[in-house]
């Protein structure tokens, strides 16, 4: 049998070239070993032209109601409205393509080097790998999952269900999550002391919230790229989608500043609480387009609609809306243009403000302790819940988070909005202890050392490091092996 790695990085590619096994798949097709030439050769993913049997196995009405559920992601990559008809038709070829390739290949593993499918390429892979009934690893960044952990990664393991996950049950290492969690929590407790927070963004860069300066280098970093497709200096990619013209990054980044200088003007500076306020509904913004809101919050993944469900539950309070910090930054280094301007504009927030919204600054902080007790914060899939968990807090989610399960979380669906019980405010110093074993449970002994530096961080270069994180792809890759 055969393992696919999506998208792999320089690093692993050196360690597995010579593998037989082990096919690499990235933006322009996938790489064979190839005994006669150079140690891989390019293919691109086709059609048998003689049989046609694979458009037996699956429904194209059901394919492309699929494909259309992606619509944070197109809209995030996808450029002109009035081409989104022909693009959908071009990625159920391609999704016909990569199951016939996966098929010919007898494919049983597929290990993607991303937290979650939050691109069209990943969207697209995960579900052909998903209608073929074939494994997949995602490796995610334990670092990003718990603020300031050790650069480990963690394998989940996705089920046929989308975004149904779970860490990989394997033991991987000796790593123990306990100190880890200590100081998180540590942390979080002096935190209590402050009503603003601000953590410095790792790719930010000194105009990251200039406006006018962002909006320079978003035009000569798009516009050098397109004069070098233009001029065929970059070879043709496989995943070959409408990208955006530099004009639609210009004009998405106006919209972001708009929008932001709209909610400055509307939030409160000077919030407070009284003694006897009543206990209040914070939706805690997830930062957007990202993972964490699509494809991991699936249905709920835009605030208006989790606003109106919440109003449809016969909630009918002032809900408070708090943006998330780094909505600010227009540049930022690895991703360029943010492309906030998807997801916020001037309309967006006047939209909140007739669903009976009312907007806190961006550095304001629910971690003091003079608002732990008196906000319960909705979040789509955010580390927040963690976070408060930790301390013996609840919080609402609204998605598929990878902390599912974790207590003193609750599913949105599964609450009930209309009379809500004020015991879910307090703190609870047994939720505290379980939610610390529960996360022990989950992540304990089963990471990887971050070797090739997965996830946009630090590289561990070392050939110790370089041994362990080999023979730990290869140990899951054994697990799958159906030889």
């Amino acid at each position: 049998m055969t393992t696919v790695l999506f998208f792999p990085d320089k690093l692993t590619k050196k360690i597995f070239i010579k593998n037989k096994e082990i096919i690499f798949f990235d933006s322009y097709g996938f790489y064979k070993y190839d005994n006669n030439k150079k140690p891989r050769s390019l293919f691109v993913p086709s059609i048998d032209q003689k049989n046609f049997d694979i458009f037996k196995n699956f429904s194209e009405v059901e394919l492309i109601t699929t494909i259309r559920s992606w619509g944070p992601v197109l809209s995030r990559e996808i450029d002109r409205g009035d081409q989104f008809e022909l693009e959908i038709r071009n990625i159920l070829i391609k999704f016909y393509e990569i199951s016939s390739f996966l098929i010919r290949e007898r494919v049983n593993l597929v290990i993607m080097f991303t937290a979650s499918p939050h691109h069209i390429s990943s969207l697209l892979f995960d579900l052909a790998c998903r209608k073929n009934k074939i494994k997949l690893i995602y490796l995610e960044n334990l670092n990003s999952i718990l603020n300031d952990s050790p650069n480990l990664l963690v394998p989940f393991l996705h089920n046929n269900k989308f975004m149904e996950r779970k860490a990989l049950n394997i033991n991987l290492s000796n790593f123990d999550i306990s100190n880890e969690l200590n100081k998180i929590i540590k942390n979080l407790e002096l935190w209590g002391k402050t009503k603003s927070i601000k953590i410095p963004h790792v790719d930010e860069y000194f105009y990251s919230k200039n406006y006018l300066l962002s909006s320079v280098r978003i035009f000569i970093h798009y516009f050098y790229l397109k004069l070098r497709r233009m001029l065929n200096f970059l070879p043709k990619k496989y995943f070959d989608f409408e990208e955006y013209s530099v004009l639609t990054y210009l004009k998405q980044t106006f919209s972001q500043y708009k929008s932001i200088v709209y909610y400055k003007n509307k939030f409160s500076s000077s919030f407070s609480i009284k003694k006897n306020d009543k206990k209040k509904l914070l939706i805690v913004a997830n930062y957007q387009p990202e993972g964490t809101s699509y494809p991991e919050g699936k249905e709920n993944n835009n605030h208006i609609d989790i606003i109106s469900k919440i109003r449809r539950k016969g909630y009918k309070d002032i809900i408070y809306y708090k943006e998330h910090y780094d909505s600010q930054f227009f540049y930022l280094d690895v991703i360029q243009s943010t492309k906030v301007g998807i997801a916020r504009s001037e309309k967006y927030y006047q939209d909140l403000e007739k669903l009976g919204c009312k907007f806190l600054p961006f550095n304001f902080s629910l971690q003091n302790k003079e608002y732990r007790d008196n906000f319960l914060p909705i979040t789509i899939c955010g580390t927040i819940a963690v976070e408060r968990s930790l301390l013996g807090y609840s919080t609402i989610y609204c998605g598929y988070p990878w902390y599912k399960g974790l207590p003193g979380t609750h599913h949105i669906d599964n609450i009930d909005l209309k009379k809500i019980n004020k015991k879910i405010f307090k703190k609870d110093i047994k939720l505290k202890k379980n939610s610390f074993n529960f996360l022990k449970k989950l992540i304990n002994n089963k990471t990887i050392v971050n070797y090739p530096g997965t996830g946009g961080v630090k590289k561990m270069i070392s050939n110790k490091n370089e041994k362990e994180y080999k023979n730990k792809v290869l140990k899951i890759i054994n697990l799958f092996d159906d030889k």
